[in-house]
């Protein structure tokens, strides 16, 4: 059999008997306490084939509720813009002209960030800069041998030990009290599956993952993008002045108040940008477990215990479906034309798909956009070896879906021309509902 014989929709039709779920308690296995019952709890019902019961079905129903359009996921993204104004006014600023490494400094910034939003500012784990700087997924693969971690794998499982401290502390002082919705919902469906407040720590790390490993890169690879194309800059700069709202502040002056979610709403080639990033930079290859023998359109035999891997890099670059010009970074690419053929929702993978797709899709879209608009109004950002922008290299990494760089690149930010020492003031004031960031 061919590797791209088999449908990716009817793939995702046999979610129960072809599925994701034993990644899930494979990746338990080496993180949770052995003599707690998380992972008990986690495999009940793993087949779902007597219902949506069970620790990982419930818990992953109020995820898929809790981060979807409507009024906690605006709670959310509110709670992340506020977190990234506060920090680019303080510590995170960069005055003096001062050097620094592009993709590193929008890690530090985002993680901080989008932590502050799911787990609460005010004791958030991540504000610790030790677990700020442990690099979650570092070592991933040699972690997953689950064998002398300590002396095979020293900094990864550094890095963990670090977190699972923090998160100890965080429920030992009821953080998730104070945290975004998805948090405490996560803690309630454990909790009534008797699942342990260890294991719950535990179990966190997996929530990491999902918000940070893939959007930080995101976030970067945007910047890249629209910073090394200056008409870009300009097109992307040019849709903000009819939502920049000038007004008068007893304290501080002149205040710039500006409505992302309008500029969002309004803007199309914006989310096309977003959405061909993503494109250009996912290399996951979602995996699924045949978990019962399958037949696939009545043509395509699927054993059971086989693994089954659908790569994006495949997907994303096929002439077919995206002609001549796949290999190009093209920004209005997704913005719709009347001329242009409806492409099957299965060639664009970045998110995953069927049951497996990304609860947290529309955050992470936002977090993006929040971003490039909040940067590109107020930060000029130049190379500092002079000239055009270095393509920086990349590898792709076990647990991201998006390409990671091997090599940083050196910046120099200044004030936007025009605007220096402005002050702003972002909001999210979401009316109609977030963009859907998958096709």
């Amino acid at each position: 059999m061919g590797r791209a014989t088999i449908p990716r929709s009817a793939v995702d039709r046999h979610s129960k008997s072809v599925s994701f779920a034993p990644h899930v308690v494979e990746f338990a296995k080496r993180i949770l306490v052995p003599s707690a019952n998380g992972l008990e709890a986690l495999k009940a019902n793993l087949d779902e084939e007597s219902g949506a019961w069970g620790c990982r079905p419930e818990t992953l129903h109020p995820m898929h509720v809790t981060l979807a359009p409507g009024e906690d996921l605006d709670r959310n993204t509110q709670a992340m813009l506020d977190s990234v104004s506060s920090l680019l006014d303080s510590v995170y600023t960069i005055t003096s002209n001062e050097d620094f490494h592009l993709f590193l400094w929008v890690r530090k910034l985002v993680t901080r960030a989008s932590t502050d939003a799911i787990y609460g500012a005010g004791k958030n784990p991540f504000q610790d800069p030790a677990v700020e700087a442990g690099n979650i997924d570092k070592e991933f693969a040699l972690l997953g041998l689950n064998v002398l971690p300590n002396i095979i794998a020293p900094k990864g499982h550094q890095g963990r030990k670090t977190l699972f401290q923090s998160f100890h502390q965080y429920y030992a002082r009821d953080g998730h009290k104070e945290a975004s919705r998805i948090v405490q919902a996560r803690y309630e469906v454990n909790r009534k599956h008797g699942v342990s407040i260890e294991d719950i720590e535990r179990f966190d790390l997996s929530l990491c993952y999902g918000l940070l490993v893939n959007t930080v890169p995101a976030v970067s690879w945007a910047l890249y993008y629209v910073y090394s194309q200056p008409s870009l800059l300009e097109e992307t700069r040019a849709k903000g002045p009819s939502h920049i709202h000038p007004s008068k502040d007893s304290a501080e002056g002149l205040v710039y108040r500006v409505n992302i979610a309008e500029i969002v709403a309004g803007c199309p080639q914006l989310a096309s940008l977003v959405l061909e990033t993503l494109r250009v930079q996912s290399t996951n290859a979602s995996g699924r477990v045949v978990l019962k023998d399958t037949m696939i359109e009545d043509q395509y035999l699927l054993k059971e215990g086989s693994i089954l891997l659908i790569p994006s890099a495949e997907l994303h670059n096929n002439i077919s479906v995206w002609g001549p010009s796949f290999k190009d970074f093209d920004p209005q690419r997704f913005v719709q034309k009347r001329d242009e053929g409806k492409r099957p929702a299965s060639a664009y993978r970045a998110y995953g798909s069927g049951a497996s797709v990304c609860p947290g899709r529309f955050l992470a879209a936002n977090e993006i956009m929040i971003m490039l608009v909040m940067m590109v109004l107020k930060y000029d950002l130049r190379p500092v070896s002079g000239g055009s922008w270095p393509l920086p290299k990349s590898r792709p990494h076990m647990t991201t879906s998006i390409l990671t760089p091997v090599e940083d690149i050196q910046v120099a930010i200044t004030e936007r021309k025009g605007y220096e020492h402005a002050r702003w003031k972002f909001v999210w004031c979401e009316s109609n509902g977030s963009p859907d960031p998958s096709l």
